[in-house]
């Protein structure tokens, strides 16, 4: 072959996948303005609600939407589309909610009806350059804590300019509310994204988890639980399930601090609003004590609330008091931690596993606990053997993965080539230590956002790690 004879193939050939392009996508057709992003108003129950519908194309130019609705918070939850010239209609299956419209006035509208709740809610969608973040007004504020703020106020705050590219990349992420950093006795960095501050809280999601962890320990050093290998069945007397089953009879607080307990339950199971076999029930301990058990307790991992959550219904009974008064009488208040929001079931046992709001300073509070070895200004709160033995676990060497494994509700991990351990929380809800660098990390963020929702949390981990080699790179400078 020539060079004219290439170049004439090549050109050729972008000028098919253009035309190609331009045909799948739409231009010269009216479907192109379906693209991109569009906004409108509804009114439910008489308060005026942005609804934005994004769609667009994928890295494989699949036609892919979402919808976000700002003012409730909940964010990218999936869609599927499909149209016919100016015909439109979307699907929304995990909220059980459509919207079927068409273009007009040449594109620049789309006139639509959303089906909600069997309703058909009349809205105009206009197009946007850029969609909302969810709004400030949909988080909780606490009154300023000026017991915790002498805390804070007792570190130097330095806000060094190296962090300022990292930083940089963290504003770009719409999910992040907020990341603080301690290191080497220093608060370095406490940012606060979309319009939010100190005073607002985040439901901190399995971060609670590894608090339940710590109120196990705290119950065994105050007496009122005798070891991790009691059977839990003494304590839920009144579900013969857990007495009766030969399996769930061998259920003990050890393997539900391993998640181990041998229950059959897919965490990840979709389920559509209102219609979770645990979490919409009315006795949650209950439905847990009735699902099937997929194997003998003590053999094999499966991540999931239910066994936290009985850890919780364990220490009630244990403790003689809720969840929730045990933990502000052991940790929060000795913290100086307040007025801490916790939902519960309608049986009265507090959510053990996830629905907790705290401060990003609250967190931060948990982990300098941790980086402590369990001491808040000489008290002891939680016994360092314990600290060490969450953190590790039981996990079989041989069972361990090198980068990861999971203690007693503690992850342990590598990040940046260190040793570290986090309380992780769905969505980007992170308390990260790092020993080695005498460091502690705590990220909040939305997590509400659920298309890619674990990709969400990957950035904000990312961003965590780019924070910890560059503290990493300043402390082996300020070693020569």
């Amino acid at each position: 072959m020539n060079q004219r004879d290439f170049t004439m193939g090549y050109f050729s050939n972008r000028i098919l996948i253009f035309l190609a392009f331009m045909l799948f996508s739409g231009y010269g057709h009216a479907n192109t303005l379906v693209e991109g992003i569009w906004q409108g108003v509804i009114v439910d129950n008489g308060v005026e609600q942005r609804l934005v519908f994004t769609i667009k194309r994928n890295k494989h130019y699949q036609q892919i939407a979402y919808l976000d609705a700002p003012d409730d918070g909940w964010m990218r939850i999936p869609a599927s589309i499909s149209y016919d010239v100016n015909n439109i209609h979307i699907d929304l299956p995990s909220i059980n909610a459509s919207l079927k419209g068409k273009l007009v006035y040449g594109g620049k509208f789309i006139e639509a009806e959303f089906a909600w709740q069997g309703d058909l809610i009349p809205i105009r969608l206009k197009p946007v350059v850029e969609a909302p973040r969810a709004a400030a007004s949909i988080y909780n504020s606490k009154l300023p804590n000026t017991v915790l703020a002498e805390d804070f106020n007792n570190i130097v705050v330095s806000h060094p300019a190296k962090f300022k590219a990292v930083m940089n990349k963290a504003k770009q992420l719409p999910q992040l509310n907020s990341i603080l950093i301690y290191s080497g006795g220093e608060l370095v960095v406490e940012e606060y994204f979309n319009q939010l501050d100190q005073n607002t809280t985040a439901n901190i999601k399995s971060v609670n988890k590894s608090l339940l962890s710590i109120l196990v320990g705290i119950a065994i050093d105050k007496k009122f639980i005798a070891n991790i290998d009691e059977k839990i069945a003494q304590y839920l007397p009144t579900h013969k399930e857990f007495r009766e089953d030969k399996l769930k009879n061998q259920i003990t607080i050890r393997d539900l601090l391993n998640m181990r307990a041998g229950l059959e339950f897919n965490e990840m199971a979709d389920y559509r609003f209102g219609s979770h076999p645990i979490w919409d029930s009315i006795d949650w301990v209950r439905a847990i004590s009735e699902l099937q058990m997929r194997g003998k307790p003590g053999e094999q991992y499966n991540y999931g609330t239910v066994q936290t959550h009985l850890l919780s219904a364990v220490l009630t009974k244990a403790t003689s008091m809720d969840t929730l008064t045990f933990a502000n009488l052991y940790l929060f208040h000795p913290l100086n931690i307040r007025g801490v929001v916790w939902y519960k079931s309608q049986k009265g046992i507090y959510m053990g596993g996830s629905d907790m709001f705290l401060t990003p300073r609250e967190m931060m509070q948990i982990g300098l606990l941790y980086l402590n070895k369990g001491k808040y200004r000489q008290q002891q709160i939680v016994s360092q053997q314990w600290i060490e033995r969450s953190i590790i676990g039981d996990f079989p060497e041989d069972k361990i993965s090198e980068n990861e494994h999971y203690g007693y509700l503690w992850q342990g991990f590598e990040v940046a080539g260190y040793g570290a351990y986090r309380a992780a929380g769905y969505g980007g809800q992170y308390i990260v230590n790092i020993p080695e660098l005498d460091t502690s990390i705590v990220t909040t963020a939305n997590p509400n956002y659920l298309s890619e929702g674990a990709r969400n949390s990957d950035e904000v981990m990312q961003l965590v790690s780019s924070l910890v080699n560059q503290i990493a790179n300043d402390n082996s400078v300020k070693q020569l």
